[in-house]
């Protein structure tokens, strides 16, 4: 009787770990899928190819394609080593992402992790690691864009099940205090901390501090003074031992010299001044002060109920296990909106929503316990609600005081300044390409003291021209402003500022949730019969918000609205008339578009072809402001990535309207 019993034993042993392994294999398969379908993924582990030209990307793939030599040269470097020497075996493999395989085993163990870990949030819950599972597996793999920054190559992904681990062996410290558990904490950390030092730094202080205040407010099983100090130099073990494999490489490529990633990163480095002000233009909504990019609650609304379900368990509950978690996750939320090359715009479309995504399983999981808390006592509502519009019912407004400066050749703008701060702003018409301003190394002077980009100043394209906001306080003086190539000032410089006002979130697209960017720049005044081409500077002037680089014949609408505002010496109707063709190819769907103005729809169209078309609008009287400015809203219903489209495209912007010029004539 024991063989068959053991036999049984062993195959129950297998099932469970079959059904457990499900989740995990689950998520690595929609992740390898998603990659797959991305029309930007790499043909091969080259320079160039797909991904690896962009920036971050383009550092990885050098680095591993020079360990997999056995090379260490510095010049091959930029990054912390430890995630591109771990790509190595992927590039003997001769895999085009070598990267892949790492990416799908740290999701796989992430999701396996956070599994554990829900057992101890919610202990009473059956099947809890499943639920645990199926929510980071929702959160992560569900939103597209979040699926797309575990299949692109990042850093962060390598410190996703580290960061979990750290959490859930700090727990198991907290719950025993043995050794094992501190020092696999202290690992955890230090292996984060190869290749995002101060995600690993700031996760071990989180940690210690929930431990030390642990045992501080614990009256009873107190452990012994050896146990204690035993703890201590375990979590210190676990540090030294996790940080030697990044130790060694380090010192193996720049020797006791610091890296000039490191150089930059503390150049760059982070304010708190700046938490107000990306709280509400990153987390909530950029517009009305800037007119690209959406705000992260506004994309993932979990986010939002994660957050004040971290609050309510931690108020309520009071228990170390909801206290690490949301000192976990805040701390990290406030380490990044403090980061002074963090900005809303490029939190989707340069992928930047990588810094939080380790958090987004948390904030899934803690919506549920909010829910229970609901569902259980109703009147709980009566503190959740008021909490959560506390959280999002913000709106960043810019404002002008002046005074004005001067244009020089439009080439060079100067004005007097006094000390400016992060909420001070700076604007200028201007016409260029918005990548160009936004990218731009612009030289920027305030007497004989240089005013850095990317560390000490960030230029955001708005409607009409740039807007220039300072990332630290700069002194008073008086100050030049020199554009790069591409670049040309059209008018005189002002001072401005952007004012945080309580007000409903600039979200959706109706009623008192939409919002369009509010420019302190005038709209450009554009002559009656007169074809303005999108790439002539009016064109540029006039095409304020929505839309994609310059190209030769117009310019696309990027994803879903672009906007036209111009200014008119008439207060009646006016015609409006563009030239304009869509995204398409055979077999795909009509393509929807439509102009709405102040009032609303003003005319709609449906087009079968890529052909080129003229359309004519008339632009009610009601549409025009009673300083002769019109606001005119391109709407495209079906955009579609080219790389969808086409064979062989690695094009994967949203793309379906383009257009190449318009006019207008008195109605």
């Amino acid at each position: 009787m024991s063989a068959p019993s053991s036999r049984f034993r062993l195959s129950s042993k297998i099932f469970s770990l079959g059904q457990k392994m499900l989740l995990p294999v689950l998520a690595a398969i929609i992740c390898l899928t998603g990659w797959w379908q991305d029309g930007h993924h790499p043909t091969a582990a080259v320079p160039g190819s797909g991904w690896w030209g962009d920036y971050d990307q383009s550092h990885y793939i050098h680095a591993a394609l020079s360990f997999a030599k056995g090379q260490f040269s510095a010049t091959e470097q930029w990054y912390l080593p430890l995630y591109p020497a771990l790509a190595v075996p992927g590039v003997w493999l001769h895999l085009p992402d070598p990267f892949l395989p790492l990416n799908l085993i740290c999701l796989m163990a992430s999701v396996w992790i956070f599994g554990t870990l829900t057992r101890l949030v919610l202990p009473k819950a059956p099947a809890a690691s499943t639920l645990g599972m199926l929510v980071f597996v929702a959160c992560e793999m569900g939103p597209p864009t979040i699926r797309q920054v575990w299949s692109t190559p990042w850093t962060s992904t390598l410190a996703v099940p580290f960061m979990l681990l750290a959490i859930l062996y700090c727990l198991y410290w907290i719950r025993s205090p043995k050794p094992l558990f501190a020092f696999v904490t202290g690992l955890s950390t230090a292996i984060v901390g190869g290749g995002r030092p101060v995600d690993g730094a700031l996760l071990l202080g989180v940690c210690g501090g929930v431990v030390l205040l642990h045992l501080i407010v614990q009256r009873s099983h107190r452990p012994s003074l050896m146990t204690c100090i035993l703890s201590v130099l375990s979590l210190g073990g676990g540090v030294i031992t996790g940080a030697l494999p990044t130790l060694i490489l380090y010192l193996a490529v720049w020797g006791p010299h610091l890296a000039p990633y490191i150089v930059s990163s503390q150049a760059v480095g982070f304010d708190a001044a700046l938490l107000p002000l990306h709280w509400v233009e990153i987390m909530i909504a950029p517009e009305p002060a800037l007119p690209t990019g959406y705000g992260i609650i506004q994309s993932l609304p979990f986010v939002l109920t994660g957050l004040t379900g971290l609050l309510f368990a931690s108020a309520s509950d009071r228990r170390p296990v909801d206290l690490l978690v949301l000192l976990s996750v805040s701390s990290s939320t406030a380490l990044y909106l403090a980061y002074r090359d963090l900005h809303a715009p490029g939190i989707w479309a340069f992928h930047n929503i990588h810094y939080f995504k380790w958090s987004l399983g948390f904030l899934g999981l803690y919506s549920l316990v909010l829910l229970r808390f609901v569902v259980y006592n109703p009147r709980f509502l009566l503190a959740v609600i008021p909490t959560m519009l506390v959280l999002v019912c913000w709106r960043a407004v810019p404002v002008s005081y002046g005074p004005r400066g001067q244009v020089d050749n439009g080439h060079t703008a100067s004005l007097t300044v006094p000390a400016l701060r992060t909420m001070d702003t700076i604007t200028l018409p201007a016409t260029g390409a918005p990548d160009q301003m936004y990218f731009g190394t612009h030289a920027l002077w305030i007497d004989s003291h240089q005013v850095l980009p990317i560390a000490d100043f960030k230029a955001f394209p708005i409607p009409g021209g740039m807007m220039i906001q300072p990332l630290r306080t700069w002194p008073a003086g008086s100050l030049s402003i020199t554009p790069v190539d591409g670049i040309t000032f059209t008018g005189r410089p002002e001072l401005g500022r952007i004012i945080l006002e309580p007000g409903i979130p600039c979200w959706g697209s109706l009623g008192p949730w939409k919002c369009a960017a509010q420019t302190m720049l005038p709209p450009v005044s554009l002559p009656a019969n007169e074809k303005i081409v999108l790439t002539s500077p009016l064109g540029q002037q006039a095409s304020t918000a929505g839309w994609l680089g310059i190209e030769p014949e117009g310019r696309w609408v990027d994803d879903h609205q672009g906007t036209l505002r111009f200014r008119v010496p008439v207060h009646s109707g006016i015609i409006f008339a563009l030239d304009a063709n869509a995204l398409w190819n055979t077999g795909m769907r009509p393509m929807r578009f439509s102009i709405t103005g102040r009032r609303g729809n003003i005319c709609s169209w449906t087009w079968k072809d890529g052909e080129l078309h003229h359309l004519e609008c008339t632009i009610p009287a009601d549409d025009i402001a009673a300083d002769g400015s019109v606001t005119l809203n391109f709407n495209v219903s079906t955009p579609h990535a080219p790389s969808s489209i086409f064979p062989g495209s690695q094009d994967t912007r949203e793309l379906g309207l383009f257009v190449h010029d318009f006019e207008w004539k008195a109605g």
